[in-house]
C-alpha cells in the first residue's frame, strides 16, 4: 500500500501513502504529510514508483529534468535550476539519496557540494530549494 496514490474527498486531498496502520493513514502531498482516519480514504488510483514521485515533484515545479536508469532501483537525475545545475543519485534498494550542485556560470568547475540525505522527501525539498535559487 505504500507509494499508492489515494484521495480523501472530505478534505479535498490527493497524495501518496507515506505510512499506515489499522486506524490511520499518513498521506504525503507536495506540501506536507497529513494523518487521516483510514475509513476516510475513499479512492485508490494507481501504484506510483519512488522514481516517479521524485520526477513528478520536480516537473511540477517547472524545472527541466533528465533521468537515467543506473540499475534496477538506481536512478540519476540532472535538473537545470535558475542559477544551479543539480545532480541527484537515488538508490532505493539501499536507501541512499545524494544531491550535488554546480553554479551555472562556472563552466570549468567540477561538482563540489555533494550531500547525502536519509529520505526522499528531504532530498526533494532541497532540490527544489536549490533549483529556485
Amino acid at each position: 500500500m505504500l507509494n499508492t496514490r489515494v484521495e480523501v474527498k472530505k478534505m479535498n486531498l490527493t497524495g501518496i501513502v507515506y505510512d499506515y496502520n489499522e486506524k490511520y493513514i499518513w498521506i504525503q502531498t507536495q506540501e506536507d504529510i497529513f494523518k487521516v482516519k483510514a475509513d476516510q480514504v475513499s479512492e485508490i488510483k494507481e501504484e506510483v514508483s519512488e522514481a516517479e514521485i521524485f520526477e513528478n515533484a520536480i516537473l511540477e515545479q517547472g524545472f527541466p529534468c533528465d533521468g537515467f536508469v543506473d540499475g534496477e532501483k538506481e536512478f540519476t537525475y540532472f535538473i537545470k535550476g535558475f542559477t544551479y545545475d543539480i545532480s541527484c543519485f537515488l538508490n532505493f534498494e539501499n536507501g541512499e539519496f545524494y544531491m550535488d550542485t554546480k553554479h551555472r556560470s562556472f563552466e570549468d568547475r567540477d561538482w563540489n557540494n555533494k550531500k547525502k540525505y536519509k529520505n526522499l522527501n528531504t532530498l526533494i525539498k532541497n532540490v527544489i530549494k536549490w533549483a529556485k535559487k
